[in-house]
């Protein structure tokens, strides 16, 4: 606590309280996303584990690393790689009509194709989570 917050280790819980921020606890946050991603990376290569990391699926942390994680497979010419990445809060803001509207607008005569389609509407689906983010606060 005294490294986040440069608070003594006696710091009464009110004065604790006062001194956190919105980014008080990223770097947490992003060790657990690792520890979530390694754990799904592992199951991949230790079937009899998966069991093991279903016992944790009603769990609240677990759901919170479900519902703000993404994934997606990487392929190459040997192998077939799934890779885990935490979602930005803002993420949740992108309404579904533009990615209705996506959807319809992409060209899909390509992997290629649609991957620049992706990459061409990124900045208008960042501007668009952005404002939404602040109008909702």
């Amino acid at each position: 606590m005294d490294e986040e917050l440069n608070l003594p280790y006696e710091t009464p819980e009110n004065k604790i309280q006062k001194s956190l921020t919105k980014n008080s606890f990223i770097s947490c946050i992003l060790e657990g996303f690792d520890i979530f991603s390694l754990l799904n990376q592992l199951v991949e290569v230790i079937p009899e584990d998966k069991v093991k990391l279903e016992h944790f699926k009603d769990e609240k942390f677990m759901r919170f690393f479900l519902q703000n994680s993404g994934n997606i497979e990487v392929t190459t010419e040997f192998d077939c790689l799934r890779l885990y990445f935490p979602l930005q809060p803002k993420c949740q803001f992108l309404t579904e009509a533009t990615k209705m509207q996506f959807l319809m607008d992409v060209e899909r005569e390509s992997t290629n194709h649609k991957l620049l389609g992706l990459c061409g509407g990124i900045p208008s689906f960042i501007e668009e989570m952005e404002h939404l983010e602040i109008m909702s606060h």
